[in-house]
């Protein structure tokens, strides 16, 4: 998923920073990336979850105009085209599993944008100088 945001004057650097806080409370290992164009914050799977891919996040775009996009590992869309039809030739344990992974991206997802939403909210108002 992706979304857009405009004329919030947020500082990115500082979001990034939040967001990788974010996954790193959560127990993942997390790397962020900085260029001069964008943010990429990449969360590997934890030890002892159902996640089984690695997950990106980008930040791109400046301080005023930015999108951030959340995108889950190749094995759950795998999952949702091929799963149906392994599950009838047998790999009932593969979907089973590969379905856990896909529900925990979904939650994960859930959180983390409601966890963005609240972190832009306070940035914006940080730099307008509105605190409460």
């Amino acid at each position: 998923m992706q979304d857009h945001w405009i004329g919030l004057s947020v500082d990115l650097k500082s979001l990034s920073q939040q967001l990788e806080q974010f996954f790193e409370s959560r127990g993942f290992l997390v790397r962020r990336e900085e260029s001069s164009r964008e943010f990429r914050i990449i969360v590997a799977p934890k030890r002892g979850s159902d996640l089984r891919d690695s997950l990106n996040v980008f930040i791109f775009g400046g301080p005023d105009d930015f999108s951030i996009k959340f995108v889950a590992g190749s094995n759950s869309r795998l999952v949702k085209v091929v799963g149906p039809l392994a599950a009838l030739l047998g790999g009932g344990l593969f979907i089973l599993n590969s379905l856990k992974s896909v529900e925990e991206v979904e939650k994960l997802e859930e959180e983390f944008w409601e966890f963005v939403d609240n972190r832009i909210d306070i940035l914006a108002r940080k730099k307008a100088g509105r605190y409460f």
